[in-house]
């Protein structure tokens, strides 16, 4: 189980790098916010907060809706933004 989750890991880092190479903003935030909710799920909310943080970042970069979504989520977490 351990390895499936080291690879799972290994496999999302190698997209995310991907997506920083080609500058594709919507696949870094997708990203980022699908990891940051799984984090908050499982109770690791320095994780999600930095993931959301991150995305919230990519999303107001690249001009996307989904930023307003992302800043409501770090004020209720009471995250400075």
């Amino acid at each position: 189980m351990r390895d499936i989750k080291v690879e799972s890991l290994k496999s999302e880092n190698k997209r995310l790098q991907n997506a920083l190479l080609k500058n594709d903003l919507r696949s870094v935030v997708d990203i980022y916010t699908k990891k940051a909710k799984m984090d908050l799920k499982m109770g690791n909310k320095n994780n999600a907060y930095f993931n959301f943080t991150q995305a919230y970042i990519f999303a107001l970069e690249g001009g996307f809706r989904i930023s307003d979504e992302i800043y409501k989520i770090l004020l209720n977490g009471k995250r400075e933004v």
